[in-house]
This record gives C-alpha cells, structure tokens and sequence, in this order.
C-alpha cells in the first residue's frame, strides 16, 4: 500500500503551496477546506477537533486527505472499485448459507467493510483476531469465522476485484476429522449400554432414529407431529427450506423401523421426542450427550477424541452405501448438494464392491493349463533345449 512519503517531489511541493484549511472562530477549531484535485469547482470541507495550537496536526490530516485523492486518480491501478463490503453482499447474494455464517459475515462488515478490497492486510486479520479473543472465542471458532472470510475472498478473486489477498493462517492447532467416524457394530452397543440410564433414557430413540436417518442434531431435536405427511406411498417427513442447513426443502421416506421410533412417543406433546424427566420438547440435549459419551469411552481413532453426534450421520451414511444404496439416492437422503460427496461413501466400501463383482462376473477365463501341457507333449516346437 501506497504511504505519503513514497510521492514524488512535485506532489510535495504541491502540498507546500496548497492552502488546505482554515480556523473557524464559531467552533474554535481548524477546518479541512479545499478544492477538489480533478473535480472542478467542488470544494471539500472536513471539521477538525484541532484548536489553534494543534495548526501542524489540522495541516497533517487535511494533506492525507489530499494525497489519497491525487493517488487513488492517478494510480487508479492499485485500488479496486470494491470494498470489502460489496465482497461480502456479493458472495452472501449466491451462496446458501447457514444463519452462523451469515452473522459471522455481518459482523466482519461492520468492523472491515469500507476496507477497499485491494488493501486487506495481515493488520486486519490480526484485528478481528483481537475482537474475537476479547469476545472469548476459541481458537477453532476463530478458524472458522476465518474460513468464511476466506470464502468470500476467494470469490473476490473468481470475479477478478483482486489478485490475491493475504494467507490466512489457522490458529486451531486440533487435529480435525472432516469424514467423521464410522461406529462399529460394537460401538453402537456401548453408546447404547451407556445411555440406558437415568439421565439419558430420553435419548435412545434420538439416537437410533439418527442412525437411521442421517439427521442433523438440529433436526432431530426440533422435530414436531407437523414434519409428517401422508402421501400415496406412504408417510414422510419434511422439512422446510429455513430447517435445513443448505436453505433447501427436505424430505425423508419413514420406513416401519422409523415408524415404530416415532410411535414409542405417547405424548401429547407437538415435538416427536420427550426430553429429560418427561419433558415435552427433547431441548438442547449437549450435556446429556457428554455424560454418554464419556461413559460409552467410544474414541474416534481419526483424532483420539470421543465420537461426536456428528458421527451418527457419518455412520449412517457407511451402512447406507455398503447395503447397496447409489450414490444419488445417498445424496438425497442425507441432503448433500453434490453428487461426488455420495460417490466418497459408496467408493470407500471395496468389499461392497467386490461381492457386486462376484455376483455379475462372467466366468470367460478358461483353464489352460491342460492345454499347454498336451502342446509341450505334441508339438516339438513348444519344447525347450
């Protein structure tokens, strides 16, 4: 970025001759005033807090001003016709977002958002780092409102606005499983086992409708009577666009075993599963959860830390493509918005594969053994020495 002392000379003197403020006598202090470089006719005025004393601080702020006009016109090449704001509407326009990304972004608006897009700097990220840690952020939490930040940069460079920007570094030091882990049969029955009591009975049938449908813990916790319909072939739930973590309407084919999860329920309550003691919503359930998992000691072996409910929907989605499911009918159930995220699930079960193979193999591949020994007997020319 350009400084004030990198111009030539002749903009110096320039500067030297220019009358750039005066004092007002009703406010008692100096007033940036001067004509516009390249504008003609247009006057700019600025009101200072300086007061006659503090003549060189008024001289020093009314000359920045002047100078960034002279460069921004005659070195038009080193700024962008975007700031850092228009990045964010842009990007925030053709994205689905969730709603904590949207914050995340709206938040970086209101302390960055006139930053011309050319000019973001490490100085900046450092001063949202500051903002975040004052806030009491973790260090992943961080990462994150950085990864969004990131994302609208890079656009920024898809629509050419900019080159490149600044490397963005993570703070997170914690090994991150983005896969997720897939429970065993055995895991299953732990978590199961550690969950038949007291305080977490109500999440039983959470849990297993979870490994049974893929839905998030958003979901699953704010599920009502409402999300069931009726329709020829039999009852579904769907979920409205704003439900749904890519804003896209959702649906899911309720098989018997869902069925019979869903009519343990007899209560009167709207929501589908009881909370704790009795409760008619089952709530935010992350403490609930924690004792379980604690108690279960089921460790994901990707980062050594216990599984999360995150993994409930990884797992459900293993089980789905080693039975056999395609990967469109995989993407759709879990809600994925691309094709190559299913085509992962179904290539990583090789023995899937491989029973597939078994099963369609044409046996063309004759025995030849027999037939190279009776031509080693008959015909000399196969024989050596």
């Amino acid at each position: 970025m350009i400084k004030g002392q990198d111009v030539i000379s002749d903009l110096k003197k320039e500067l030297m001759m220019k009358n750039l403020i005066n004092f007002r006598n009703d406010t008692q202090t100096w007033q940036v005033c001067f004509t516009h470089p390249h504008i003609k006719g247009k006057r700019l005025k600025k009101n200072t807090p300086y007061t006659y004393h503090e003549k060189s601080l008024a001289r020093e702020q009314a000359e920045d001003m002047y100078f960034a006009i002279r460069v921004r016109n005659d070195h038009h090449n080193l700024f962008s016709e975007h700031t850092l704001s228009d990045a964010i509407d842009d990007y925030m326009a053709v994205k689905n977002m969730s709603k904590t990304s949207i914050g995340h972004l709206n938040a970086i608006k209101n302390e960055l958002g006139d930053k011309d897009i050319k000019h973001i700097t490490q100085q900046d990220y450092q001063t949202l780092r500051k903002l975040y840690r004052k806030k009491n952020n973790t260090e992943s939490t961080i990462d994150r409102k950085f990864d969004d930040l990131k994302a609208v940069l890079n656009m920024a460079v898809e629509n050419e606005w900019i080159d490149k920007f600044p490397k963005i570094k993570k703070l997170s030091k914690k090994k991150v499983d983005e896969d997720g882990h897939r429970l065993s049969e055995d895991e299953k029955n732990k978590l199961i086992t550690a969950l038949n009591t007291p305080d977490s009975k109500h999440l039983i049938d959470p849990f297993l409708f979870a490994l049974l449908t893929g839905l998030r813990r958003s979901n699953i916790q704010n599920l009502t009577k409402s999300h069931i319909v009726q329709t020829m072939h039999g009852k579904e739930l769907r979920f409205v666009a704003n439900e749904m973590k890519w804003k896209k309407k959702h649906s899911i084919g309720l098989t018997e075993s869902m069925l019979e999860i869903i009519n343990r329920s007899k209560s009167n309550s709207e929501y589908l599963f009881r909370g704790y003691k009795g409760k008619d919503c089952l709530g935010d359930f992350r403490t609930s959860w924690d004792k379980v998992r604690e108690r279960a000691g089921v460790i994901n072996p990707n980062t050594g830390g216990l599984i999360r409910w995150h993994d409930l929907r990884h797992t459900c989605a293993s089980d789905y493509a080693e039975a056999g499911m395609n990967p469109y009918e995989l993407m759709t159930l879990m809600h994925w918005q691309s094709l190559a995220m299913a085509e992962r699930y179904v290539h990583r079960n090789s023995n899937k594969q491989r029973q597939v193979l078994e099963r369609y193999e044409t046996k063309f591949v004759p025995d030849l053994s027999q037939e190279i020994k009776t031509c080693n007997k008959d015909n000399d020319s196969y024989n050596v020495g």
